[in-house]
Parts: structure tokens; C-alpha cells; sequence
């Protein structure tokens, strides 16, 4: 990958964080908050009808779909592409313990798809009837993202031939 590319990904992947982190505004997937040096606290959720937006919260937002479709492309498919080219390259060698040193396209695949189905039982199924779905939406598909773009990153810049 030469400069530029690279320059241009890692630009990509500080905006998805920094509008990863505005579209979450404090908020986390449990709802919980970090109180610094406060014990003992009781924090009272707010009325779900007014804490995130007019809609139910099962629908999803704008922002879901950016979430899950930057998930999609950096995480599923970005991952996928570069892993596989940096393995058809010598002296390159998968760097997750679960699917081996020199793993197939369909295993990886398969990784993926097990992780996406992971993601939507928890945002989906984890999470329904919450007024924070939206809110876990954001979180886990964001998640994916950063860390989807970060590993795309990495595999590019391998210098495996």
C-alpha cells in the first residue's frame, strides 16, 4: 500500500471515531455511565419516551444504518479482502489463534457471519423492548467498525510477496 492510501484510511478511520464517539454522547450498550470516585449512586434511566427520539426505539436510525453499514464494509468486507490477499502473499500468516495460521476464504467468511449473527442477537434480541436499543446499535456496530478499519490498515500494509 503506498502513502497515500494509507494517509487516506487512517484519516477514515479517526472520523469514525470521532463521529462514533458524537452519535454515543456518554452513552454505553448496558446504559451505564462511568461515575469517577461516586459510590453507592443510583441513577434513574429517563422516561424512554423522551430520552433518544420520538420513533420506537426497535427502529433504527441514521445513524444505525451508517454504523452497521460501515461494519459491513470495514469490518466484513475490508478485513476479508485484505487478510485473504496478505495470506495468497509468502511469509504471511493469520494473526487470530482461532482460525489457524493459513486459513481458507470460506473460514473467514464464516468468522465474519458468526460475528455479525453475535452483534444482531445482541442489539436485537439482547436489547429489545429498551429505550437504549438505538444506543447499542451505535455502540456495537461502531465497535466494529474501528476495529474493522484499524485491521484493514494493518493487513494492507503488509508487505507479503
Amino acid at each position: 500500500m503506498n502513502d497515500d492510501t494509507r494517509r487516506i484510511l487512517i484519516t477514515i478511520i479517526m472520523f469514525l471515531t470521532v463521529i462514533f464517539l458524537i452519535t454515543n454522547r456518554g452513552h454505553t450498550a448496558t446504559g451505564l455511565v462511568g461515575l469517577d470516585g461516586i459510590e453507592d449512586v443510583e441513577v434513574n434511566p429517563p422516561d424512554p419516551m423522551t430520552s433518544y427520539s420520538y420513533k420506537d426505539s426497535s427502529d433504527w436510525t441514521t445513524w444505525n444504518k451508517i454504523w452497521f453499514g460501515s461494519a459491513i464494509a470495514l469490518y466484513g468486507v475490508g478485513d476479508t479482502v485484505t487478510t485473504v490477499d496478505a495470506l495468497n502473499g509468502e511469509g504471511c500468516h493469520e494473526a487470530n489463534p482461532l482460525f489457524g495460521e493459513d486459513p481458507s476464504t470460506g473460514v473467514l467468511i464464516l468468522g465474519k457471519v458468526v460475528a455479525f449473527g453475535a452483534a444482531w442477537w445482541v442489539t436485537e434480541y439482547l436489547f429489545k423492548d429498551d429505550p437504549n436499543q438505538q444506543g447499542a446499535r451505535n455502540t456495537v456496530y461502531g465497535i466494529m467498525s474501528i476495529i474493522g478499519g484499524a485491521v484493514t490498515i494493518n493487513n494492507a500494509s503488509l508487505n507479503c510477496n
